[in-house]
């Protein structure tokens, strides 16, 4: 499947399809507008174009949060 640029409706669309979660567009603009501390810091940009991810659901202080981390599955790092 060849990904390139995707609108925020397809990416919506996404997760509904491979996660099973509903979320809107707006979400997942305000979601990547964050300015987020935390971030990953990976400077080889020689990836093999193998992917897998991990999703988590967290809770901190009653609040459920959802982490989604992709990685290269060949040399094992994070992407994004």
């Amino acid at each position: 499947m060849k990904i390139g640029y995707q609108s925020l409706r397809k990416i919506r669309e996404y997760f509904q399809i491979f996660i099973g979660i509903t979320v809107s567009h707006q979400t997942i603009k305000n979601w990547s507008n964050k300015n987020h501390t935390e971030k990953i810091k990976n400077e080889k940009f020689d990836y093999s174009c193998y992917y897998l991810y991990n999703e988590q659901f967290l809770r901190f202080n009653g609040t459920k949060h959802y982490r989604l981390t992709l990685y290269n599955s060949i040399l094992n790092v994070p992407v994004a």
